[in-house]
């Protein structure tokens, strides 16, 4: 019985993390996935890597995954899974690796407003990437790092 209840709540977590992401494999063939990501409050848009060496994580996700590199800058490398952007690559010399999730939000100077009166520290505060919109990094009470963004609407 404890066996049946470790799977269930895999299950569920597995399950939420896809809702989470905005698109589920129920969503309509119509429906633009990575629209819904960077345009849905409260989802998990984007997800970059922070590296020393780009070269090594390209390669390592390269052969792992199967994702295709993209160059976008001397030292930002974007992953496609498919036809979709995924993920991106930053490398940052004498930085240990870590990955940095995105949540889209809807008013990035808001939610970082509510984050600090939750007890959020503000590691980066709303910051405007050109074309792509503003960011901020944020510190839960519990010491776990996170990125907001809204994105620049696009028609």
């Amino acid at each position: 019985m404890k066996q049946l209840s470790k799977i269930k709540k895999t299950a569920i977590s597995i399950l939420s993390l896809i809702i989470l992401s905005g698109c589920v494999t129920a969503t309509p063939p119509e429906t633009d996935c990575a629209k819904l990501r960077f345009e849905t409050n409260g989802v998990f848009g984007w997800n970059e890597l922070i590296t020393s060496d780009i070269e090594k994580a390209k390669d390592f996700y390269v052969k792992l995954f199967g994702w295709a590199p993209t160059i976008m800058q001397k030292k930002y490398t974007s992953f496609k899974n498919k036809e979709e952007k995924i993920a991106g690559v930053m490398e940052k010399k004498k930085q240990k690796p870590f990955w940095l999730p995105y949540v889209t939000v809807n008013d990035i100077d808001k939610t970082v407003e509510k984050a600090k009166q939750l007890g959020a520290a503000v590691l980066t505060p709303p910051t405007y990437a050109p074309d792509i919109g503003r960011f901020a990094i944020i510190k839960d009470p519990q010491g776990a790092v996170i990125a907001v963004i809204t994105y620049i609407k696009k028609d």
